[in-house]
C-alpha cells in the first residue's frame, strides 16, 4: 500500500512539474528600458535582448543624424512572440488566412506596434526597415521617396559588433533583383511617387527598392550627402528640372551617374561602421510579470489597430473589463474606439474610469480633451470657447507627462486660437512642426496661424511647399491660402483691415479649419448712419476671439455682421454673449461695412 501511495504521489509531483513548467512558458512579462517597453511570452532575457537592439538601433541613427534628442511623437509598443503561432494571431489575412510573417509593423494615430517572431532570425530586418521609417518620419524634413526607402533598407541591416555599429551590409535578395531585372534610369528613380507604378507593382517595386538601397549606399560611401542635400534644395525648393540639378549637384549627367552607381555595384562594395556610442545598451532594465488581463488588454490594443482584427480587438477589450473592470488599457481603448465613432458620452465614461487609479498615460489626458472638444482625429476640430480652458487643462497635462506628444501641441494650439491668442497658437504649432516635421496637417494649422498673425513672411515658404504635397487636399487648400495671402497684402497696403474666417473643408480634416477666407472690409466709417434690422440669427463664429461673426437672415437676404470684441457688445435681452446661440430671432444695430456685410453696434435678444 505504502509502494502504492509513493507511486501515485510521484505521478503526482510529474504532472505538477509538467504544468507549472507550462504556466512557465504561458507567462507574459513586461520589459522596460529608458526608451521602450516590449511584452514577451521567451522570458524577461529575450525581452532584453530585444530592447538592447532598439535602443542600439536608435543611437545610431541619432549618431548618424547628429540628433542630441530624437522624437517619438507616437509611443511604440513592442510585442515579441516565442514563436510564429504566437504571432499569426495579429497578423493580416489573406483571404481570410494569417500571412506568413516573421515580424510586423503596425502604425496608429495614437500608437504603435511591432510584432516579433522570436524564433525567426529573418524577422528583425523587416523591423528595423519600418522602424527607421518611424525614426525618419518623426525626424527629420520630407525627403524623396526613393531616399525614405533607401535609407530605410540600409538601416535594416544594422549589428552592434563590439564596440562599433555596422550596416550597409546587402539585404537579403537585393543582390539576385540588381543582377537579374534591368534598373531604373536614376533620373526615373528620383521621381518615383507613392503612386507610381514603380512602387506598386510586382518586379518594378523589386528593383526600385533595391536600387534605393544602392544609390544611398554610394552616397554613403562616396561622401556625397552635401551634393545629396543640394540636389534635395535644387528640386524641392527651386524646382529645376532633374537634369539641370544632377549637374549642379553631382556635377555629372543623370547618365553619367547611371554609369557611375553600375561601376560602384560591380567594384568593390564596403560596409559602414561606426563607433557605438558609450551608453549604447541603455541599461539596467526593469522587469515585472503581467496578469492575464494586463496581457489580454495589450494583445486586444494591438489588435484594435489593425484593420483585419479591429472588431476583434473591441471584442476582446470588452471581455477584459468583464473580469477586471478597472483596466486601464481597455477602457482607453473603448474610449478611443468611442471617440473614433464620435460617441462624446460613451467615451467620457470609459476615460473616466481608465483615470479613476490615477494615471500616468498622457493619452487618456489627450482623449479627455478631444472629448471636450468634441473633436476626432478624423473629424473637425470645434473647441466650444466656454470649453476651452478645460480642454487646454487636459492637453498641459498631457504635454507635462509626455514633453514629446506632438498632437497634444497641434491641439493645444487650436484652442489658443479659440481662446484668442494667436500669439500663444503659433508658439505650440511650431513646437508640433518641430515633434513631427512631416505632418503636412501641423504645417497648415501653423501656416494659418501666420495669416491671422499677417506673418506673410513666415507663411509664404510653408505654402509654397505644401502646395506641391501628394495629399490633393492639402495641395489645393495651400494654393488657396497663397491666393488669399496676395489679396490680404495687397488689400493691408491699401489701408483695408482684414477680417478672417473658417474655408469650408473636408470633414476629415484634423487641421484646425483647413484654411482662412479673406473678408475684405474697410475701415469703420462713423459717418455712416446707424441701421437697424429684424432678422434669425442662424448661427454664431468665435474662431477668432475676441472677434465674433454672426450670420443673420432677414427676409430673403443673408447678412454678416462683425463684433470687434464679443465681451464689450451692447446686449439686450441677455446676461452675456454665447457663441452657441442658433436660430433666434434678433434685432441689430449695425453700420454697413459693404454688400451683405455690417460692424455691429448692439444685439437684442427677442
Amino acid at each position: 500500500m505504502n509502494q502504492y501511495l509513493r507511486r501515485c504521489s510521484i505521478i503526482v509531483l510529474i504532472f505538477t512539474f509538467m504544468a507549472v513548467c507550462q504556466a512557465g512558458n504561458d507567462q507574459w512579462v513586461e520589459v522596460r528600458s529608458k526608451n521602450f517597453t516590449v511584452i514577451t511570452d521567451a522570458g524577461v532575457k529575450r525581452g532584453g535582448d530585444v530592447l538592447l537592439r532598439f535602443e542600439q538601433m536608435r543611437s545610431a541613427f541619432a549618431y548618424l543624424f547628429q540628433k542630441m534628442k530624437v522624437n517619438t511623437p507616437v509611443p511604440l509598443e513592442i510585442v515579441a512572440f516565442r514563436n510564429s503561432k504566437e504571432l499569426k494571431s495579429v497578423s493580416p489575412l489573406w483571404k481570410g488566412k494569417a500571412v506568413e510573417l516573421a515580424g510586423l509593423f503596425q502604425s496608429g494615430e495614437d500608437r504603435n506596434f511591432i510584432a516579433l517572431d522570436l524564433s525567426a532570425e529573418n524577422g528583425w530586418a523587416t523591423v528595423f526597415h519600418e522602424y527607421a521609417h518611424l525614426l525618419m518620419n518623426s525626424n527629420l524634413p520630407p525627403t524623396p521617396l526613393w531616399l525614405d526607402e533607401g535609407y530605410a533598407e540600409y538601416f535594416s541591416t544594422l549589428h552592434v559588433s563590439g564596440k562599433d555599429i555596422e550596416f550597409g551590409t546587402l539585404p537579403e535578395g537585393d543582390a539576385q533583383v540588381l543582377q537579374q531585372i534591368s534598373w531604373m534610369k536614376s533620373a526615373a528613380l528620383f521621381s518615383v511617387q507613392h503612386s507610381s507604378r514603380e512602387y506598386n507593382e510586382g518586379d518594378r517595386r523589386s528593383i526600385f527598392y533595391a536600387q534605393s538601397w544602392l544609390t544611398v549606399h554610394y552616397m554613403m560611401n562616396q561622401k556625397k550627402l552635401k551634393e545629396l542635400a543640394v540636389y534635395l534644395e535644387l528640386t524641392g525648393k527651386q524646382h529645376v528640372p532633374v537634369p539641370d540639378a544632377f549637374k549642379q549637384a553631382f556635377g555629372m549627367t543623370p547618365e553619367q551617374f547611371d554609369k557611375a552607381l553600375y561601376s560602384y555595384f560591380h567594384g568593390s562594395m564596403v560596409y559602414f561602421r561606426a563607433p557605438a556610442p558609450a551608453d549604447i545598451d541603455k541599461g539596467p532594465y526593469q522587469d515585472r510579470v503581467l496578469t492575464p488581463a494586463e496581457k489580454d488588454a495589450t494583445l486586444a490594443d494591438f489588435k484594435f489597430h489593425s484593420i483585419d482584427h479591429n472588431a476583434e480587438g473591441i471584442a476582446e477589450f470588452k471581455k477584459v473589463l468583464e473580469e477586471d473592470p478597472n483596466n486601464e488599457v481597455a477602457n482607453r481603448g473603448l474610449g478611443y474606439a468611442c471617440l473614433r465613432q464620435r460617441d462624446f458620452e460613451q467615451a467620457a465614461g470609459y476615460l473616466k474610469r481608465a483615470s479613476a487609479s490615477g494615471s500616468r498615460d498622457p493619452r487618456i489626458h489627450f482623449f479627455n480633451a478631444m472629448v471636450l472638444s468634441h473633436s476626432t482625429s478624423g473629424g473637425m476640430i470645434n473647441i466650444n470657447p466656454d470649453e476651452a480652458d478645460a480642454v487646454r487643462a487636459e492637453l498641459l497635462k498631457a504635454v507635462e507627462l509626455d514633453p514629446g506628444y506632438a498632437d497634444a501641441y497641434n491641439l493645444l494650439s487650436v484652442t489658443e486660437s479659440v481662446k484668442g491668442d494667436t500669439k500663444e497658437a503659433i508658439k505650440y504649432a511650431e513646437k508640433a512642426v518641430q515633434l513631427n516635421p512631416r505632418n503636412e496637417y501641423y504645417q497648415m494649422n501653423l501656416a494659418n496661424f501666420y495669416l491671422r498673425a499677417e506673418e506673410f513672411d513666415k507663411a509664404t515658404p510653408l505654402l509654397t511647399i505644401l502646395k506641391s504635397s501628394s495629399n490633393s487636399m492639402v495641395a489645393q487648400n495651400a494654393e488657396q491660402n497663397l491666393e488669399q495671402l496676395e489679396r490680404m497684402k495687397e488689400f493691408k497696403a491699401q489701408g483695408g483691415t482684414i477680417m478672417l474666417r473658417p474655408a469650408n473643408m473636408p470633414a476629415d480634416s484634423p487641421a484646425d479649419n483647413g484654411g482662412v477666407e479673406v473678408v475684405e472690409t474697410p475701415k469703420v466709417d462713423n459717418s455712416h448712419p446707424v441701421a437697424f434690422l429684424k432678422g434669425t440669427l442662424l448661427s454664431v463664429d468665435c474662431k477668432f476671439a475676441p472677434v465674433a461673426m454672426l450670420e443673420v437672415k432677414s427676409g430673403a437676404k443673408i447678412w454678416h455682421f462683425r463684433a470687434e470684441d464679443r465681451s464689450k457688445l451692447v446686449l439686450i435681452g441677455a446676461d452675456a454673449f454665447s457663441c452657441a446661440w442658433k436660430n433666434k430671432p434678433v434685432a441689430v444695430n449695425y453700420r454697413e461695412i459693404g454688400t451683405g456685410a455690417g460692424e455691429l453696434i448692439s444685439l437684442e435678444l427677442q
